[in-house]
């Protein structure tokens, strides 16, 4: 479910999504300079055709719709679940509070701790006002990736869940995670 398969704003992109399989991978660097820098035609045998790379963006177009499909109808199954708290609550019953779904997140940096007890003795708690403000940048930077998930060895749905309250948060603040050209919408 991850918003975008291909990253945004990296300085190089090893390209395989969409490349013919012969084994052939796509280097793309953000631009000339770091092509320069990084000294990219000493490590390939030749110059990407214009052929591959649009088949590359294609492919990766393709997929991005594919999963924005998949998750629109994931948030939309799971509105009416968060609607009906009864079964909202049922969805976490399984949780043992094990935090492995908090250590596979890439972007999780110990926003829930104070909340979850986890605080190193000595300490000081940030004010619970402090501490929602940290969890929903967390989650307005979820790109929906579904590691959360893989790792929960109790099968809770943590992604569709997840992903709408990131969702509903990013449509709040127009904010797309992942997106170097967008300032961060708590920084403006």
């Amino acid at each position: 479910m991850c918003d975008s398969p291909g990253p945004i704003g990296a300085d190089i992109v090893l390209g395989m999504i969409g490349i013919e399989p012969q084994g052939s991978l796509l280097f793309i660097a953000r631009d000339e300079e770091t092509d320069a820098r990084l000294r990219l035609r000493e490590v390939t045998d030749n110059i990407a055709t214009e052929r591959q790379v649009v088949c590359r963006e294609v492919m990766v177009g393709k997929l991005a719709d594919q999963r924005a499909q998949k998750r629109d109808e994931l948030i939309k199954a799971q509105a009416w679940q968060v609607e009906d708290m009864d079964m909202a609550w049922a969805l976490f019953a399984r949780c043992t509070l094990c935090a492995d779904c908090l250590d596979a997140c890439p972007l999780y940096d110990g926003e829930l701790s104070g909340m979850l007890g986890v605080c190193e003795a000595g300490q000081n708690l940030n004010p619970l006002l402090s501490e929602l403000v940290s969890v929903s940048r967390w989650l307005a930077s979820c790109s929906g990736c579904g590691m959360c998930q893989e790792s929960c060895e109790r099968g809770v749905s943590l992604t569709p869940i997840v992903t709408t309250l990131s969702h509903r948060i990013q449509n709040q603040l127009h904010y797309k995670p992942g997106d170097p050209a967008q300032r961060l919408p708590w920084l403006v």
